[in-house]
């Protein structure tokens, strides 16, 4: 779910410029029309290479859950230290 989530906000921070109604917009990002008020807050919070970075973050975390680590739960906690880090880094700019 946060990986999808991720991928529709990188979409729609990709899209957010293009002159397109609002409903051609919720099917580019793969979303219904009411969840682009709510990607419209989130993207103030986030760039392309922090969306990018977390969405990396999370799909390492999600291999290492399934068996490539040691410790799953160390896995969980590294992501979610990543993709706070990466909205962060987005925020101070």
């Amino acid at each position: 779910a946060l990986a999808g989530s991720l991928r529709g906000l990188g979409k729609y921070i990709e899209l957010r410029s293009a002159r397109m109604p609002q409903n051609d917009l919720a099917r580019q990002v793969g979303v219904p029309p009411w969840k682009l008020k709510e990607l419209a807050r989130l993207s103030r919070d986030w760039g392309p290479k922090g969306v990018s970075l977390a969405i990396r973050a999370v799909a390492r975390a999600d291999e290492q859950v399934k068996g490539a680590a040691a410790d799953p739960g160390f896995a969980l906690e590294q992501m979610l230290l990543i993709v706070d880090k990466a909205r962060q880094s987005e925020r101070q700019r």
